[in-house]
């Protein structure tokens, strides 16, 4: 299990870095099967939670884990229950989402829905 892991989470931190290069900060890369994220975004976290359920992914802010103040666009992904080609997808749409809305797919397939 260890080995299949460690793909997803190679998988997940090479989509981050080829989908948001500078737009994104890992945080925390090896924390079990979660890798905190920081996005670049004048987003508020809000504003991206609601962008992704539109498109059938599920995200999780890192804000109710503080007990004072934090960075906005800090969220947490899990990679645990994914296939590397999912976590591929999901990160290159929430970049599409974020940075290109121009160019978004009318609807997105919810295949996981239990996402980050």
């Amino acid at each position: 299990m260890r080995s299949l892991y460690d793909k997803r989470r190679q998988a997940l931190v090479k989509a981050l870095n080829v989908h948001f290069g500078e737009k994104a900060t890992i945080l925390g890369e090896k924390a079990g099967i979660h890798v905190m994220v920081r996005l670049h975004t004048d987003f508020s976290d809000e504003e991206i939670i609601q962008r992704a359920v539109l498109h059938g992914i599920s995200m999780m802010s890192a804000a109710p884990h503080y007990l004072g103040p934090h960075s906005q666009g800090e969220f947490i992904f899990g990679y645990g229950e994914l296939t590397e080609q999912q976590l591929m997808d999901s990160i290159s749409m929430i970049a599409q989402m974020l940075f290109d809305s121009q160019n978004l797919p009318q609807k997105y397939t919810n295949f996981h829905e239990n996402f980050f």
